[in-house]
Parts: structure tokens; C-alpha cells; sequence
């Protein structure tokens, strides 16, 4: 479902809704997994999301995408976006 939300079909659609969407998405699958110890999957998953919005923000436009000049690493871009970290303490 990561990869339906940021593929190129969604390219025309602003950001903020993109990640909007996306995070629904992630916040759902984080309540459904948050039972026992997730921390391991919820690594793996914030990593893969991660790389996804970015190779979306890639393709967007021939020019690509430029990071504000308050980000000085993608870790920082997504945060500054909104798109949400998978972590057990937001789901207890």
C-alpha cells in the first residue's frame, strides 16, 4: 500500500495530501501491529517509507526535488513534510 500511495499515478496530487493520505494508511497499520514487540518491523517500515517519499519527490518534476535549507539530511525532509514515524509510544 506504501508503494500505491507514492507511485507516479499520484505525482499531480500535492504533497501535503500524498502525505496526508499515507499517514492514515500508516497510522491504521501501526494500531493493527502495535501489539507485542513491533519495534524491529516498525524500523523496517519507517526506513522503506522513507525511501519511497523520496524517490516520489524525485520523480515529480524533471528537476527533481530540492530539500528546504532547513534540512540538511532526507531524515529531516520527511519530518519537516509530516510523514509520520512508526514508534510504539504513539500507538500506546
Amino acid at each position: 500500500m506504501i508503494r500505491e500511495h507514492t507511485s507516479p499515478r499520484n505525482g499531480f496530487k500535492p504533497i501535503s495530501e500524498v502525505v496526508k493520505r499515507l499517514n492514515l494508511f500508516l497510522r491504521g497499520w501501526g494500531q493493527y501491529f502495535s501489539k507485542g514487540y513491533p519495534s524491529e518491523a516498525f524500523s523496517s517500515i519507517n526506513a522503506y517509507t522513507d525511501e519511497r517519499v523520496e524517490h516520489f519527490l524525485h520523480r515529480r518534476s524533471q528537476r527533481g526535488y530540492k530539500k528546504s535549507r532547513k534540512s540538511k539530511t532526507w531524515y529531516q525532509e520527511m519530518r519537516r513534510l509530516g510523514v509520520m514515524q512508526l514508534t510504539k509510544q504513539v500507538f500506546v
